[in-house]
């Protein structure tokens, strides 16, 4: 065998961005009704949804969500097709976050954006290796550009900075965490959850 690297007990992060008719996104939204019965999860502060109902004003976003999730799942080696089994929607305010967190009772994550004002918080994905390499690599006295470069193994996390219309799938079972939105703007997004 030649010298090979192999990256073992790999995860993933699929992350695109959607042509999507803004003008069928407005409908809906409009359409969702905004009261009191925000769920609090891992959200705080900010409003979040509970599990919204598929109709055909929102068909549409899932239909171009599903094109991309089913490709991930096979390449990833799934073989049976994932089946959307919730979604909802986050409205995150002026300092609103969102705590660490998994999905359970789930196969694959995702997260669409719809509105990402300028400095509205970045998604962070937590390595489940992060505080032992950080003790092994303190142990050394190892420094972040001086001694190494943060790669997909040599981190304890991964930041994704969205946009208007990103689609970002992942496993669920990778904890990560949203940054507080430090505009004066909401921010906005579609979370769901597939499985079978």
């Amino acid at each position: 065998m030649k010298d090979t690297i192999i990256p073992i007990f790999s995860d993933f992060l699929y992350h695109t961005t959607l042509d999507i008719d803004e003008n069928n996104l407005e409908r809906y939204l409009k359409n969702i009704t905004f009261d009191n019965n925000n769920r609090v999860r891992s959200n705080c502060g900010g409003y979040q949804t509970n599990d919204l109902e598929l109709d055909d004003t929102i068909l549409f976003l899932f239909n171009e969500i599903e094109h991309h999730l089913h490709k991930t799942a096979q390449n990833i080696g799934f073989k049976r097709k994932l089946k959307l089994y919730n979604f909802w929607l986050n409205v995150n305010n002026h300092k609103d976050y969102n705590t660490p967190h998994r999905h359970p009772k789930s196969l694959m994550s995702g997260v669409f954006y719809i509105k990402v004002p300028e400095n509205s918080g970045r998604i962070k994905f937590i390595n489940p290796n992060g505080a032992l390499i950080d003790s092994y690599l303190g142990y050394f006295h190892f420094e972040v550009g001086k001694d190494y470069s943060p790669t997909t193994i040599l981190s304890h996390g991964w930041n994704v900075v969205p946009e208007k219309n990103d689609l970002i799938l992942f496993p669920p079972w990778l904890e990560h965490l949203v940054e507080p939105n430090n505009s004066n703007e909401e921010r906005i997004s579609i979370s769901f959850n597939y499985g079978v």
